[in-house]
């Protein structure tokens, strides 16, 4: 009896935590601020690859993609995504968005 309760409670807990994500949007350029790159070269800016914001809530109520791309440009105080790529990730009991790329930093010009 207890083996049974245990690989029930086993396979509940495996099934609760397990997931899945997929891609929803690729970008070349990905940004939610107001920024102006006239005249501005961005591939001579600071780069920072790997940039990744998440932005997961209980059951993917309240999830914005754009939460999650403002938190991978504040990583490294950027304000600008190239190569940005969009996950929508779920699993049993939470869900929303994960963004992916490469944090630039456009200089304010007026």
């Amino acid at each position: 009896m207890y083996k049974a309760i245990a690989t029930v409670t086993v396979i509940v807990l495996v099934s609760i935590c397990s997931g899945c994500s997929h891609r929803v949007g690729d970008f070349t350029a990905l940004s939610t601020k107001n920024i102006y790159c006239k005249d501005i070269d961005i591939t001579q800016l600071e780069q920072h690859p790997g940039a990744e914001g998440k932005d997961v809530t209980f059951l993917g109520i309240g999830a914005d993609p754009k939460d999650a791309a403002d938190r991978a440009m504040e990583q490294y105080d950027g304000n600008l995504l190239i190569d940005a790529v969009i996950y929508v990730e779920s699993s049993f009991l939470f869900g929303g968005y994960k963004v992916r790329g490469t944090s630039v930093k456009v200089p304010y010009n007026k």
